[in-house]
């Protein structure tokens, strides 16, 4: 009876050995998570092109994949291929998958979507008033991959300087009066903003002179003023010094102007102001 409790001992010895081998084969088969062989690789893209992220990975049993963009996972992202169809810059961002069996899950490394497009711009530029002596910037903001390039124009013309999202004049003066454009560009394109006005008001001095007539004529009352050329100036009358209306509007054609208020004559007196438009 000993001898035969042996022998049964000994086989069931045995089967154990052979099934713990078994086993551990089975494991090392399965494996607790699926083996990743080729990881997702970094894609740079044209604005509205396909971009397409690939995880190669090998498993002992069916494995599942979801994708991920920036933490988030992606709505029907569920094989070893990803694709975006047609990419926009909101498709910039972090990508990477989750891939899973019955013995674990394993994530791959991130690849990043590099999207390239064109200047758009965000926040046009924006007319401005200022008197002579003040500080004052026209400023542009646009979005765009690579980071634009910006060249603002005055009257058409290239501001050779003027190179920065931001135009900026320490001091202005009545030269710097005018229509102003940017244009945003890049390797991909450019986009040029509507034109803005700088308008650049100074004091403006009224002086009579010889050529003058202090006693209206027949062709009314004369006198002359100073202004820089290019502004629109303003005249307006008053009998009393309290009531003012404006009698005519002009643009200025030369540093002094002659003005003659033909009205005149039908007043004992009257009394002459210039405002810059």
């Amino acid at each position: 009876m000993y001898g035969f409790l042996t022998r049964r001992v000994r086989k069931l010895a045995k089967w154990l050995v052979l099934l713990s081998i078994l086993l551990a084969r089975l494991c090392c088969f399965a494996g607790p998570a699926p083996i990743i062989l080729v990881q997702p690789l970094d894609a740079t893209v044209l604005n509205l092109d396909l971009a397409t992220f690939t995880v190669v990975a090998t498993s002992g049993t069916t494995m599942t994949y979801q994708w991920f963009k920036d933490g988030y996972p992606i709505a029907g992202a569920t094989s070893a291929i990803y694709t975006i169809l047609s990419v926009t810059p909101s498709d910039d961002a972090r990508y990477y998958v989750k891939i899973t069996k019955a013995y674990g899950t394993r994530q791959s490394g991130s690849a990043n979507l590099n999207v390239l497009f064109a200047p758009s711009i965000t926040t046009q530029p924006l007319s401005k008033t200022a008197t002579e002596g003040q500080t004052v910037s026209l400023s542009v903001n646009a979005t765009a991959n690579p980071s634009p390039n910006y060249q603002w124009l005055f009257n058409g013309v290239v501001l050779p300087d003027a190179k920065n999202s931001k135009l900026t004049f320490p001091s202005v003066d009545w030269t710097n009066s005018g229509a102003y454009t940017v244009i945003v560009s890049n390797p991909y394109g450019s986009v040029t903003s509507p034109p803005v006005t700088l308008t650049v008001t100074g004091s403006l001095a009224v002086t009579l002179t010889t050529a003058a007539f202090p006693i209206p004529d027949s062709s009314g009352f004369t006198f002359q003023f100073s202004v820089q050329p290019g502004f629109t100036y303003v005249v307006l009358a008053s009998s009393d010094l309290v009531h003012w209306a404006p009698i005519a509007t002009n643009v200025a054609q030369a540093a002094t102007e002659l003005f003659t208020d033909p009205a005149a004559i039908n007043f004992p007196r009257r009394f002459y102001r210039i405002a810059l438009q």
